[in-house]
């Protein structure tokens, strides 16, 4: 500061002529709110006005920082801090995201759909013209449902309901963050929710048992039809890729996320292993994932590549070491060539949706429940999802596993076969075996005591 005057009556009020401002004014309003910077710092301009020009006299700066000190002193005291400010939305989407990526206890999934919900917000702000974040109001939140609903996706297909609904639950996110650091109290914060409900929402649909064969034949084969050798190894990681996801039921992404520590292969008394993965990032935070044996075959070629072996290595790594992303578009390239060869269309389920390595997940799912002696409770902490969405997803698999307890009959009440004149003749039978003896003596034992005692 070149010069400056603090007022004596006021502690932290300070005006000052800053050494690269020439003769200018500003001033310094004391704030003193929990959670918000000390100080709001401000050019001092003629008649307050923001397009004034800026003062040079400091009789006139002393002037109107007294006016604008009181309106400043009016904001704190309504807890209405953010006016001061006048926080744009890009900066607090952007302190948002900083804050959740900062945040030891959120997932990788967690941060990267924060990431990604803001790229749709901020350019729906900016084609509103909304720039302030004190001037968002609940009916331009809530007009982000349509706009978005109307929009397609990169590949050219209609935004799913349940991808809007994310994005809600993201900017309200923002908004409380906002409401957190004073930048708009909680009376004005915009109220704009979505939801939709399970009926509405759609699974892919995962694979048949015969569709799996199928498919597991042609994982099997579809390496050995090319000679060279970068393609051929790449066929196999997605073959082992495909199997652990068949017969552990993790998310693809949750999968990736896996390193050589988090993976436990045991032998139990009777000789066969069990495999226990801990997952520390998943979608619905950590938990141990109990996978079928087969995982451990997958696991074992996986590792013969010694390409990473070590404990904080990832299981599925490219030829570098590196950690892979799923391999959707490779998935794709499979069942395209099954279909060209084999003349087998596994592309597209029944809900006509294109089948993706998620689609393994739903098998797992459909599987376990029908072949399984599995309850929904244990199976929706295994693949790390609620019961409601187990229930409502699968309940054909739960109905097929349950047809055998809900079509049971006992055999007194089973209906009976052969001609007609059998079953008569069987009734016949029956009705004399159960007809009850005549009783022995008078039929009327009273009228015996009557006569006794005449």
């Amino acid at each position: 500061m070149r010069n400056k005057y603090a007022f004596p009556e006021l502690p932290g009020l300070v005006i000052y002529q800053r050494e690269d401002a020439g003769d200018n004014w500003y001033v310094r309003f004391p704030l003193k709110v929990k959670g918000v910077r000390p100080y709001k710092f401000q050019l001092l301009r003629e008649g307050g006005e923001k397009d004034g020009a800026p003062t040079t006299s400091i009789d006139t700066a002393k002037q109107w920082a007294l006016m604008q000190y009181g309106a400043v002193s009016n904001a704190v005291k309504k807890g209405d801090v953010g006016s001061l400010f006048d926080k744009t939305l890009d900066e607090v989407i952007s302190e948002y995201i900083a804050e959740v990526k900062a945040d030891a206890t959120r997932g990788k999934s967690a941060i990267k759909r924060a990431v990604h919900s803001a790229i749709p917000l901020r350019r729906y702000f900016r084609e509103c013209a909304v720039r302030i974040i004190g001037r968002l109001t609940t009916e331009i939140a809530k007009g982000y449902i349509n706009w978005r609903l109307a929009q397609s996706s990169y590949r050219g297909t209609p935004i799913a309901p349940t991808t809007v609904m994310h994005e809600m639950q993201i900017l309200n996110q923002i908004l409380d963050h906002a409401v957190d650091k004073r930048y708009i109290r909680y009376q004005d914060r915009p109220k704009a929710t979505f939801s939709v409900s399970l009926k509405k929402r759609t699974k892919r649909d995962g694979f048949t048992s015969d569709e799996w064969k199928i498919l597991e034949d042609w994982l099997w084969e579809w390496p050995t039809l090319t000679v060279n050798g970068r393609t051929r190894e790449r066929r196999e990681h997605l073959r082992d890729y495909c199997i652990f996801l068949y017969y552990s039921g993790m998310r693809p992404g949750e999968a990736m996320n896996l390193q050589n520590r988090d993976i436990h292969i045991n032998d139990t008394a009777n000789g066969e292993e069990t495999v226990i993965l801990d997952l520390n990032e998943g979608k619905t935070g950590e938990r141990d994932v109990v996978a079928m044996p087969e995982v451990a075959d997958a696991i074992r070629r996986l590792r013969k590549r010694e390409i990473a072996t070590g404990p904080n290595d990832f299981l599925f790594i490219n030829e570098r070491g590196e950690k892979l992303g799923v391999p959707s578009a490779t998935f794709s390239r499979m069942l395209e060539d099954l279909y060209l060869e084999k003349e087998a269309d596994l592309r597209i389920g029944r809900t006509k949706q294109k089948r993706t390595p998620y689609s393994l997940r739903h098998t797992y799912a459909d599987t376990r429940l029908m072949e399984g002696d599995v309850n929904v409770f244990d199976l929706s902490e295994n693949m790390g999802t609620s019961v409601q969405m187990i229930k409502h997803h699968y309940k054909h698999a739960r109905n097929s596993a349950k047809a055998k307890e809900l079509t049971h009959v006992k055999p007194e009440f089973r209906p009976k076969t052969g001609t007609v004149e059998q079953l008569v003749d069987a009734a016949r039978k029956a009705g004399r075996k159960t007809a009850k003896p005549k009783p022995k003596g008078h039929r009327f034992p009273y009228l015996v005591l009557a006569e006794d005692e005449e």
